[in-house]
């Protein structure tokens, strides 16, 4: 079964990519995670990058919980044309 959606990403921060590991998600894909689990995410066929974010398409997973603030911004940056302001009223 292929639990990807169309046009849908999947963010995970730290560890949560073990989570996407054990549905079969990271085989043979660029990801990283927490530098404590990252023999364990190679182990399981993840591409480990040694950097703060990793976009792939529908997979985008960060290194550290102080690195989820990077991934926190990700939507902004990944987002085409301009970004749109909110007013408070």
């Amino acid at each position: 079964m292929d639990v990807r959606r169309a046009g849908r990403a999947d963010p995970r921060v730290c560890t949560g990519a073990m989570l996407l590991s054990a549905a079969g998600l990271t085989g043979g894909r660029p990801c990283t995670t927490h530098e404590r689990a990252e023999k364990e995410l190679r182990s399981d066929g993840g591409l480990v990058k040694d950097t703060r974010v990793v976009d792939d398409r529908d997979l985008v997973t960060s290194g550290g919980v102080t690195w989820g603030i990077d991934l926190a911004l990700w939507p902004v940056q990944r987002r085409p044309g301009p970004i749109s302001r909110c007013s408070w009223n």
